[in-house]
């Protein structure tokens, strides 16, 4: 399986997997990149997250204050990086969620 070269619009170049998605290059960049990603552009076109990298392409990710992380993403992607990051805050969402459930029913006894 041969690897992808991709470049940042800076110049920098970035090593995945074929396969690898604009998302897996944004949490290469940054855990933090990754979570904040709202949309991206390759080649200076606009492409949904999941959109397959192709080698020599330039990748920019363009962030936001909120996490745009979901949950089903963790099947598209193909880094560890990735998976793991996504996975660690779905687990903390599901969290979130079961504690604010319990705190509901409480409230109601």
């Amino acid at each position: 399986v041969e690897d992808v070269a991709v470049y940042s619009p800076k110049g920098e170049i970035f090593t995945l997997p074929r396969g690898a998605t604009v998302l897996d290059f944004a949490y290469e960049v940054h855990t933090k990149v990754g979570l904040h990603a709202k949309s991206a552009y390759v080649n200076r076109i606009k492409v949904p997250l999941l959109t397959e990298l192709k080698n020599g392409d330039i990748v920019r990710v363009v962030t936001s204050n909120d996490k745009f992380y979901r949950c089903s993403w963790i099947d598209s992607v193909k880094t560890g990086k990735a998976k793991a990051s996504i996975r660690e805050f779905c687990k903390q969402k599901i969290r979130e969620i079961n504690l604010a459930s319990s705190i509901n029913m409480l409230s109601f006894i």
